[in-house]
């Protein structure tokens, strides 16, 4: 055992709880002898020769195998250490174990007669990976499932996470609110098999609250993520069953009603009695009369026993008094549609009970309710104040009527209180705001709130940490959308959109939630083509889509021509924030474009652009670019010295946020390309260390984009030029999970050359060649050209393993004028040494022009700087 861990010797594999991990050969052998070691340093020697029974491998290799086993541990990673220069060794956390993680919240009102229930649920919850509890609204679900949950909390290690789904308006939009909650990157909204790939190897209990309005997407999601992860389980709150199979239902009736002329003590013991008692004495009423039980327990009936309508009508006779309650109910009744003659309790809804309770409010407190109806989660009373627009000191005193009565939920933070109005009854005031008309100027003033509130997002990046400032504005999205489908739509408000979307941009970035903002970005830049008060918003916005497009298309000429459009209007209107990103995007979509000479074009105004600004991480920036580009086109010396200035001087920007403009961490692809540089420059030792650095700093950044850049642009390339061919499987597998589960289609095509290269390493050549040509056919039709001679030149170097040397020198041919076209001539001088030996294959005869070919190559690697391929060269001759 360690933490909470336990190792199963006879299927070697990991086990946590419920879930068991498996693991490779070798990296369960590891995790045996770390194990073992009872916390105590095992050194690199003792691996090699416990592991690989004393042959030789590389640090790398043990490296590798440490990444996996710490993947394959997630959010528990550190409890293997890395002890610099000795080895290593696992953490002790036994003694200070935390209780599993959950974002549950504690009720602040205890739960009434519920227990038979709790205990059902806790036990359905062991049997079965779907539960759900279903029955009207107003018939305590959602508190149940919390209790419940609570309870159960220790048998899930991954904890017990609250997905409430009622902010949700779309079926699009469930999937970035579980996402939400577990801290999962969606590459766009409708990605499930994100979550599915995050918690493949988890073990927790997931409740997805107020499922009703989003039925059938539920279920599908639901479906989904119980089929691809074993160790989930789901409880469910929803009026409907979701109908899939395995589901186990338990319906919530309402609370128990004492017989009609019963006595005292039976109406005493009656649970929907007990909970009208308790909330009145809770809420500061005063003591039930026995004079007064009798109409206390026909309030109950009224309301059919139901659990929220009880507490309504208990906050109720706080202020008016039991007798003027029942008095109230005696004619509402009939207005709200329930007849106990004409429909079943379980057939009442919970709408006919907050328009009874909507109808007790004043018209002050009417108004504030419906208003209310455009917020979304929890919001403060200075978001209430906005939509409102009514005054602070009378909006409190609203706000606690509301609260008393049970119509509002109010939450003590530190930050101040945060009020929540459930959905049920959110649902009702946004229907009534609509007859009364007032839809328009609420949704406006809504609008308005939100670009308050993202209007500081930028400044905000200075000011927080990640986790503080993703805590302040990650809870707006749900508001966000909301305030753009508005305004791109029924409010005709292109200007606010605008705005809204270049304030949002950095949240949507770092969240990688780039299709998303593509989209809002492509409707707003539909709506207003020119406006006299958006000059320097809409450069913005058309940078905003062009870095947008970067990801979702590629760097195909459409996307370099929106770049492009948004850099002539940046340098009209003298935006220096909108030229540099325009032109570092520009220069990136040209390098990956394959068009190098106009990428330095833009680094070289990028250059100019960032001096006279000052900005000393821009201008940085533009020189790590540089380098990138002088190594593809084989100016090893100059990349290096380049590099070495960018990672010299460069800072984190303030406010730990890397990724707020550039998309991916500039430290990471700066890693990445000095460590091909190295490589070249025949320092392989030094270059597997920069670009572990690169690995280790991306995952610590949980940055989507940041993992592939590093793993597609150096480990992987590294490692299998180096014959680290274990490394390179579990990196290519990496990329593999991580591009597919994020649609990242640039990556995916990269991933499945990388593995297709691993095979013929391995010997599976005929599978590999296959599988390599498939993988640069479909990347010829991928705008990103930097590295597809390179992998020619592997899929040519298999031919020749395979014997087949004229296939291998047509391949090369074409290879060697792509090169020259596209200036991928980094990789050159080793394509023409492949070409004079499929040339010398073909027998004595050609020698000599094989012998002239690697001559050419040897004056080319040198004029490069490229010392490896130089030694590779030697070494043929």
């Amino acid at each position: 055992m360690f933490g909470r861990y336990a190792i199963d010797r006879e299927r070697r594999c990991l086990v946590n709880g419920h879930d068991v991990i498996s693991l490779g050969g070798r990296a369960f052998d590891v995790l045996v002898a770390l194990v073992e070691a009872k916390g105590a340093i095992v050194t690199k020697d003792t691996l090699i020769e416990r592991v690989w029974e004393g042959r030789f491998v590389n640090d790398n290799a043990i490296e590798a195998q440490i990444h996996a086993l710490r993947r394959s541990l997630g959010s528990d990673r550190n409890l293997i250490k890395t002890v610099a220069g000795r080895g290593y060794c696992l953490v002790d956390v036994e003694a200070s174990r935390l209780p599993p993680p959950t974002n549950l919240k504690p009720d602040l009102s205890s739960l009434v007669a519920r227990d038979d229930l709790k205990t059902e649920i806790c036990a359905s919850l062991n049997q079965h990976r779907l539960v759900t509890l279903i029955g009207p609204g107003g018939f305590g679900k959602s508190r149940l499932s919390r209790v419940a949950a609570s309870a159960v909390l220790e048998q899930f290690p991954d904890g017990v996470w609250m997905v409430e789904l009622a902010p949700v308006d779309s079926e699009r939009f469930i999937s970035p609110a579980i996402a939400g909650v577990l801290d999962v990157n969606l590459s766009d909204p409708g990605d499930v098999r994100s979550l599915v790939q995050a918690l493949s190897g988890k073990t927790c209990l997931i409740l997805l609250d107020n499922c009703e309005h989003l039925l059938d997407a539920v279920a599908a999601i639901a479906l989904e993520l119980l089929s691809g992860c074993p160790g989930v389980r789901i409880l469910a709150t929803s009026r409907q069953a979701l109908e899939v199979d395995g589901e186990r239902i338990i319906g919530i009736p309402a609370l128990g009603l004492p017989r009609e002329g019963a006595p005292l003590q039976e109406c005493l013991s009656s649970t929907a009695v007990q909970l009208f008692v308790q909330r009145l004495l809770a809420a500061g009423g005063p003591l039930v009369l026995q004079r007064e039980l009798s109409q206390l327990v026909e309030i109950c009936r009224r309301v059919d026993g139901i659990p929220l309508a009880i507490e309504m009508a208990a906050a109720a006779a706080r202020t008016l008094g039991v007798r003027e309650v029942l008095r109230e109910l005696a004619t509402s009744l009939s207005i709200l549609g329930v007849s106990r003659r004409a429909a079943a309790p379980r057939q009442q809804t919970m709408e006919a009970t907050i328009e009874w309770s909507y109808r007790l409010l004043t018209p002050p407190e009417q108004m504030v309710f419906r208003a209310l109806g455009l917020l979304s989660g929890q919001f403060t009373a200075e978001a209430a104040a906005a939509v409102t627009a009514m005054p602070r000191g009378k909006l409190v005193n609203v706000l606690s009527s509301l609260v008393a009565k049970s119509l509002l939920t109010v939450e003590a933070t530190e930050q101040g209180s945060l009020f929540h109005l459930l959905e049920p009854m959110r649902q009702f005031a946004r229907a009534r705001l609509d007859d009364a008309g007032e839809y328009a100027a609420v949704a406006s003033r809504q609008a308005a709130l939100m670009l308050g509130i993202f209007g500081r997002l930028e400044a905000d990046i200075a000011k927080l940490t990640t986790v503080e400032w993703l805590a302040r504005y990650r809870p707006h999205l749900p508001g966000l959308r909301q305030a753009l489908e508005w305004s791109l739509g029924e409010g005709n408000d292109a200007v606010t959109a605008v705005r809204l979307v270049v304030a949002a941009e950095p949240l949507w970035l770092h969240l990688s939630l780039v299709t998303e903002l593509l989209e809002f970005a492509d409707e707003a830049s539909r709506h207003v083509l020119d406006h006299p008060d958006l000059s320097h918003e809409l450069v913005k916005l058309a940078v905003a889509r062009g870095c947008a497009l970067l990801y979702v298309s590629g760097s195909t000429p459409s996307t370099r021509e929106v770049l492009q459009q948004g850099l002539a209007e940046a340098r009209r209107i003298g935006d220096g924030g909108a030229q540099t990103r325009s032109l570092w995007a520009l220069g990136v979509a040209s390098v990956n474009a394959g068009l190098n000479d106009d990428a330095l074009r833009c680094m070289a105004e990028l250059t100019n652009v960032t001096a006279a600004s000052g900005s000393r991480i821009d201008s940085l920036i533009a020189c790590r670019v540089r380098g990138s580009i002088h190594h593809l086109v084989g100016e090893q010396h100059l990349a290096q010295e380049e590099l070495e200035e960018f990672l010299g001087g460069y800072e984190e920007p303030t406010g730990n946020l890397p990724t707020s403009r550039y998309h991916f961490d500039q430290q990471v692809a700066g890693l990445a390309f000095y460590a091909r540089v190295l490589w070249l420059r025949n320092d392989a030792v030094r270059a597997l260390d920069v670009a572990r650095q690169a690995i280790e700093r991306a995952v610590e950044l949980d940055h989507t984009y940041s993992i592939c850049h590093a793993l597609a642009q150096a480990s992987i390339p590294l490692a299998l030029d180096q014959g680290h061919l274990e490394a390179a499987a579990l990196y290519s597998q990496e990329l593999v999970e991580v591009s597919k589960a994020h649609r990242l289609s640039v990556w995916m095509t990269w991933s499945e050359a990388y593995r297709a290269c691993l095979e013929t390493r391995t010997g599976s050549l005929k599978s590999g060649i296959i599988k390599l040509q498939s993988a640069l056919a479909e990347s010829r039709d991928v705008p990103f050209s930097m590295y597809h001679s390179g992998l020619m030149g592997e899929l040519a170097r298999a031919h020749l393993s395979a014997g087949d040397a004229m296939a291998a020198l047509t391949i090369l041919n074409e290879a060697i004028d792509r090169a020259g076209r596209t200036k991928e001539l980094w990789c050159l001088p080793e394509l023409l040494r492949l070409k004079g030996l499929a040339l010398s294959r073909r027998g004595p005869g050609v020698l000599l022009d094989a012998r002239s070919i690697w001559d050419d190559a040897c004056s080319l690697a040198e004029r490069q700087g490229a010392l490896l391929w130089q030694e590779r060269l030697r070494a043929t001759l």
